[in-house]
């Protein structure tokens, strides 16, 4: 018989002897139902032995053998390094800066638009005059008071300096007598508006509280008691009239500037320069 007609075989030719067992084992699985999951083995059909894996070990141990370029942390390392939270708590402080830098200059731009919101060209005369920079100015030029001369004396007196050698006013303390003295003069007076009575009373006020004008001492308004007397006051307004009306609007405002320092005076806490 020639090769050609020869049957082909496929794998290794079983032995009798395992085949024998083969069958017994098939035999063994029916009578005890456990299926043919018991037949299996590690060697296939062909007789060519599988690799084994061991599925024994745990995944974190196979988990261990892979690279990595992350160095893990010893135990206790705080969250962050020192470096990281000293830069972290340098940007914290040029961006707290930075916003106080912004809400002044915010403040400053609001002050700026409420002070040009301002209408009226009297309004824009008085702001030339009556503003914080100008007062800062003139009150850090001012002589110092004595809290005990409005104590003991009954009143105090402070030398105003202006405009420094060229508009210099002494302005003084008034008691509560000359007080009512000029609110009987307005109440006396004929009404004509609420304006009017307003820069009235407040010439009248000028009048109580302007002692001298550079070199010119005015005259005085009070008796040999101490009482306010209504001719030697009308002299005196008299001569305060005579002023430049531009003269007389700064000195009635540098007086209430001089009457909040008086009443700082009772507040050492709140009593600065002058």
């Amino acid at each position: 018989m020639s090769d050609i007609n020869k049957p082909i075989e496929f794998g290794k030719k079983p032995d009798p002897k395992d085949e024998e067992t083969y069958r017994k084992k098939i035999e063994n699985a029916r009578l005890h139902n456990t299926g043919v999951n018991a037949l299996k083995s590690s060697t296939p059909v062909g007789h060519v032995a599988k690799n084994e894996v061991d599925l024994t070990r745990p995944s974190t141990e196979a988990a261990k053998e892979v690279p990595t370029s992350v160095t893990p942390r010893p135990p206790g390392s705080p969250a962050i390094s020192k470096e990281t939270a000293k830069q972290i708590a340098e940007f914290q402080e040029a961006q707290k800066k930075t916003e106080n830098s912004i809400e002044e200059e915010v403040k400053k731009q609001l002050v700026d638009e409420e002070d040009s919101l301002r209408s009226g060209p009297r309004d824009e005369a008085m702001l030339v005059l009556s503003n914080n920079k100008r007062r800062k100015a003139i009150e850090s030029r001012c002589s110092e008071m004595d809290v005990g001369d409005l104590i003991l004396k009954g009143e105090v007196r402070q030398v105003v300096p202006i405009i420094p050698d060229k508009f210099v006013a002494t302005f003084r303390s008034t008691l509560p007598e000359e007080s009512l003295f000029i609110k009987k003069l307005v109440a006396e007076a004929t009404t004509v508006s609420d304006q009017h009575t307003l820069e009235y009373y407040g010439i009248l006020q000028l009048c109580l509280s302007l002692v001298q004008l550079n070199n010119m001492r005015l005259p005085g308004h009070l008796d040999e008691h101490g009482n306010p007397n209504e001719a030697l006051f009308a002299e005196k307004k008299k001569t305060v009239m005579r002023l430049s009306g531009y003269v007389i609007n700064d000195l009635m405002i540098n007086l209430s500037w001089f009457d909040i320092r008086v009443r700082k005076l009772m507040n050492a806490d709140l009593m600065g320069n002058g």
